[in-house]
């Protein structure tokens, strides 16, 4: 059995509480919203307030099967018309307007109706249902029209209203409601637009703040949460759920109704530190990860042990601080909301600080406090390259007459290794060739601190903030 509430939030027009839809209301305080020129505002920030419709009791008509399709409508170019009567998507009937109504078109342009059907869709991703974009016609599906604002169907002070409906069933071709005109901020929107299809479906508020259930703030940003948590809306106050119980998991309640979607394992690409590179202890790892879905937990782990486990982004690590000199295998591993792992995994080099007087092992030069292969070595300094992941510093530099080669700073007072020339305007950089009077680390160097930032970087051919050295003088 449907349960109406008890009561409604302070702040909402009385009238509100015979027979309107319930939703997601961001009111004005005192007056409701204005219907005029849209508006930047969140509810904690801008004087909105969170309140609760009262709801119309909806007869489910005979129906062996529902729709995954949720079609988004912008109202694009010239509004939409909404008649009243039995909810049809289809035919653009909602039980909630009294009189034929026309609602203003999406107002915040196509970048900003990308980033709200991206959002949605990341929202919805770890289940087996569609979102579209293009009218579906007569096709089953559910609907939720984005634009306008709450006085273009007779309300007042809601962000988004959705019809309700009975307990232990789904009416198909359902359509709801998010006023555009309210808001340009993505994440209020999308958090609107998932809590008003949702209701459709019979999920019930929930006091858990990163649910678009939910009607707490902060946060903005919500997905659904694979959580119990008590229903109701205000946390003072939680309350029985709609259709029994005291808690509601809306993960597991969409994922029972619709299945999980078939979305590949996470793709994980570690891009900090590149293959090769050159590390000191600390040094940062990033990561990007290719999924619509959450992370349950992203880890870091360097030579098969775990440093860091992380459960929110952002997902960016540091390595050991005792970092040995030597290979090492850097690992980072994803977990989606499913329970499905991806990795991606780079071998590194940690150099050795240079030893008294700048002394470092054979085939080593001693530059920024640290021993760095020299050009012998693949991706030493001096090597020859092509692109920045040639180069152990990932910094692969071009000159007119020589080629590329493999490069780094030069230490303060433009020095440089023995057999390399401190080139470039500025600082410069350490070129093969020539001699610029022996390892600075020992003389005034930069040391090892400024050295792991360099190292850390992964700055490629024609990197930002580095300028390309001067054309060398013809050799005799």
């Amino acid at each position: 059995m449907l349960r109406p509430r008890s009561r409604l939030a302070a702040g909402l027009a009385a009238g509100l509480a015979a027979g309107l839809a319930a939703g997601l209301a961001l009111a004005a305080a005192g007056t409701g919203p204005a219907a005029a020129a849209p508006r930047t505002g969140t509810p904690d920030g801008d004087g909105w307030k969170v309140g609760v419709f009262g709801q119309r009791r909806v007869q489910a008509p005979a129906h062996g099967g529902f729709s995954r399709v949720i079609y988004m409508n912008d109202c694009r170019p010239g509004g939409c018309i909404v008649v009243p009567g039995t909810d049809d998507s289809r035919t653009n009937r909602s039980s909630i307007p009294q009189q034929t109504s026309q609602l203003d078109a999406w107002p915040h342009g196509d970048a900003a109706w990308a980033a709200l059907v991206r959002c949605v869709r990341e929202t919805y991703a770890p289940f087996d249902v569609q979102i579209v974009t293009e009218d579906p016609g007569q096709a089953s599906h559910f609907e939720v029209f984005v634009g306008g604002d709450p006085e273009d169907i007779q309300l007042e002070g809601a962000l988004g209203v959705a019809p309700f409906v009975p307990c232990g069933g789904i009416i198909d071709n359902v359509p709801t409601f998010v006023f555009a005109n309210l808001t340009d901020q993505t994440d209020v929107l999308c958090w609107a637009v998932a809590q008003e299809t949702a209701h459709a479906f019979g999920l019930d508020h929930v006091l858990l703040r990163d649910d678009p259930m939910t009607y707490l703030v902060p946060p903005y940003r919500k997905r659904f949460q694979n959580q119990a948590g008590a229903c109701g809306e205000e946390l003072a106050a939680p309350r029985e759920c709609w259709c029994g119980g005291d808690t509601q998991n809306s993960y597991t309640f969409l994922t029972a109704t619709f299945g999980a979607s078939e979305l590949p394992a996470p793709g994980v690409t570690i891009t900090t530190p590149h293959a090769g590179a050159w590390v000191r202890g600390g040094f940062p790892v990033q990561v990007a990860l290719d999924t619509l879905l959450e992370m349950q937990e992203v880890a870091l782990a360097v030579d098969g042990t775990t440093v860091t486990a992380l459960t929110a982004p952002p997902f960016a690590f540091n390595g050991p601080a005792d970092l040995a000199p030597g290979p090492h295998a850097v690992r980072v591993r994803a977990i989606d909301q499913r329970g499905l792992e991806g990795e991606a995994s780079v071998a590194v080099l940690a150099l050795a600080a240079c030893g008294a007087d700048g002394a470092c092992a054979a085939g080593h030069h001693c530059l920024g406090g640290a021993c760095v292969p020299g050009a012998s070595a693949p991706g030493g300094l001096g090597a020859t390259c092509a692109t920045g992941a040639d180069c152990g510093s990932g910094q692969c530099t071009a000159t007119v007459d020589d080629g590329a080669a493999c490069t780094l700073p030069c230490d303060d007072g433009r020095r440089c290794p023995g057999g390399y020339a401190c080139i470039g305007d500025g600082a410069g950089l350490c070129w093969p060739g020539g001699d610029s009077g022996g390892c600075g680390a020992a003389r005034g160097g930069r040391g090892l601190g400024d050295l792991t930032l360099a190292l850390g970087l992964g700055l490629g051919l024609g990197a930002p903030g580095l300028r390309r050295p001067r054309r060398r003088a013809a050799r005799a």
